[in-house]
C-alpha cells in the first residue's frame, strides 16, 4: 500500500508539473482535443518523463526496466487524459483538481478507473520486488 501511495504521488507531481507548463501556454479547451492528444503522446514516451525528477525516481525504484518505464508512461498519459476530460481541458481547473489530490490522495485514487488502479498496483509491486532484491543483495554482500 505504501508503494501504491508513493506511485500515486509520483503521478500527481508529474501531472502537476505538466499542468503548470500547460497553464503558462495557451488554453486547451474542450474543442481543442488535438492539444490533449499531443500531450498524451508526449507522456507515453518514457524519455519525456525521465526529465521529471519524480518520474525519474519512480523509474529507479522500479529497477529502470524498459517495460516498467513504459507502463508508468502509459498510465500517466491515461490519467492525464481523464483529468483533461474531467476539467474540459481548462488548465486552471486541472491545477485545482491536482491541488485537491495533493491534500487527499485517497480521494484522487478513488476517481481513477479500475484499469488505472490495477496499473498503479502493478507498478507498486515492481517497486516492492525491486526493493526486496536490493535488500537481498545488501545482505548477501555482508
Amino acid at each position: 500500500m505504501k508503494a501504491f501511495r508513493f506511485i500515486l504521488m509520483g503521478f500527481w507531481v508529474t501531472t502537476f508539473c505538466l499542468a503548470e507548463d500547460v497553464k503558462r501556454g495557451p488554453s486547451i479547451g474542450a474543442d481543442n482535443q488535438e492539444a490533449i492528444k499531443k500531450t498524451q503522446e508526449l507522456l507515453k514516451d518514457p524519455a519525456n518523463l525521465q526529465k521529471n525528477a519524480e518520474a525519474s525516481k519512480l523509474f529507479e525504484l522500479m529497477g529502470n526496466e524498459a517495460g516498467s518505464k513504459q507502463d508508468l508512461s502509459n498510465t500517466t498519459a491515461s490519467i492525464f487524459g481523464d483529468l483533461a476530460a474531467k476539467t474540459g481541458g481548462d488548465p486552471e481547473k486541472l491545477r485545482k483538481l491536482l491541488e485537491e489530490a495533493k491534500s487527499n490522495p485517497e480521494a484522487f485514487a478513488n476517481q481513477l478507473s479500475a484499469e488505472q488502479k490495477a496499473a498503479i498496483s502493478g507498478l507498486a509491486k515492481k517497486i516492492e520486488e525491486n526493493n526486496g532484491k536490493k535488500i537481498q543483495l545488501s545482505q548477501s554482500q555482508k
